[in-house]
């Protein structure tokens, strides 16, 4: 009984630990974090995205559409995608130092003001350009309704350059897109309590985080315990071991197919209901970051299966190769034995007796 119970939760144990162990090889630091991300494309769609969320600008000076293809074009030649990835890596790198309690809260300092600035510098100059070849206005009714983004003629009294600058101001000074330039830890805050959320709810974090960080170890060392415990349990040392490759076999087999089926489980059925409304090309990056998530933990469940599966069949294995050489092999010839001394009366009996002789005088 104690046996069958120490056998479930070595299986158990195994399983575990896989699962552990993915989850920290792909979370555990900022590497693979960035590997992913920078695989799925998301850096390329993240500002037409927002742009998109937003979709309208507003200030005292109007509103105008942020969809519009100027807006969009100037966005992503000054918002590159270059420029967004390296400032999402100091975050991530910033965030990883901080839960390994490097550091008391994250320190990263991302100041967009230069970015804003330079990108709504490019749709003005745009828009003046298009503004100049556009005819003066017949009718006064289009003063009040005037977007210079997709305006078809100028009104009367205004010139390209005032509506480049009216668009400019909008941008630095409105609301809708890129609203607090300047990101730190302490600027993303709860709604409720105004605190940094990293102060707050998360402040327990780092400490859970790093104990996660351990748990790998301490499974793999509660498993070679359960594992010589099954070896000694058992009624002779070879069946133990064959009692241990067996449950190796069988859960690296059991984890080589969960991995082929949680790979086309998700690709086939979870991915492709991924959506959202309204944004296809950030639709496609988030499928691909978890496709590239799900191939990662994927790798590893074939990896740990395998090793499991080959140390398995090692420990059915070469006992049973052992003791087949040793059958072969046979019996050592037994040595011959010395005769055994024997007592003086059964020496005397054993020897046979001597003819007694008669001496014959010839006279």
């Amino acid at each position: 009984m104690l046996l069958a119970i120490v056998g479930s939760l070595f299986l158990l144990l195994l399983f575990t630990a896989a699962f552990d162990e993915g989850v920290v090889r792909t979370v555990g630091s900022p590497k693979p974090v960035k590997h992913i991300l920078a695989d799925s494309g998301i850096y390329s769609t993240i500002i037409p995205s927002l742009l998109d969320q937003a979709k309208q600008q507003s200030s005292d000076d109007g509103s105008f559409s942020l969809t519009n293809p100027i807006v969009k074009a100037a966005a992503v030649q000054t918002l590159s995608p270059a420029f967004i990835q390296k400032n999402a890596e100091t975050i991530i790198d910033s965030v990883y130092a901080w839960l390994d309690g490097k550091t008391a809260e994250p320190d990263f300092y991302i100041d967009l003001s230069t970015a804003k600035a330079a990108f709504a510098e490019s749709v003005a100059t745009q828009v003046e350009q298009k503004a100049a070849t556009l005819p003066v206005c017949t009718d006064e009714s289009t003063d009040s309704s005037f977007d210079a983004l997709s305006a078809t003629c100028l009104p009367q009294g205004l010139s390209p350059q005032q509506a480049a600058d009216s668009v400019k101001n909008s941008l630095l000074g409105g609301k809708g897109f890129l609203d607090n330039p300047v990101i730190t830890a302490a600027s993303i805050k709860n709604g409720q309590s105004g605190k940094s959320v990293f102060a707050d709810q998360l402040k327990s974090v780092p400490k859970q985080y790093q104990r996660a960080k351990k748990s790998p170890y301490l499974l793999i060392g509660l498993s070679l315990i359960f594992a010589l415990a099954i070896v000694f349990l058992s009624s002779s040392k070879q069946k133990g071991l064959r009692h241990l490759g067996r449950t190796l076999l069988i859960i690296g087999v059991f984890m080589l197919i969960f991995s082929w089926a949680l790979n086309r489980v998700v690709t086939t059925e979870v991915v492709p209901k991924i959506a959202i409304s309204g944004n296809l090309v950030l639709q496609g990056d988030i499928r691909n970051l978890a496709t590239d998530l799900t191939h990662q933990i994927d790798r590893n469940y074939w990896e740990f299966g395998a090793a499991y599966a080959v140390i398995g069949a090692l420990a059915i294995g070469i006992p049973l190769i052992l003791a087949k050489r040793g059958s072969k092999t046979g019996p050592a010839p037994a040595e011959t034995e010395a005769p055994k001394p024997q007592p003086p009366a059964a020496a005397a009996a054993s020897t046979p007796a001597k003819k007694k002789t008669r001496t014959i005088k010839v006279q």
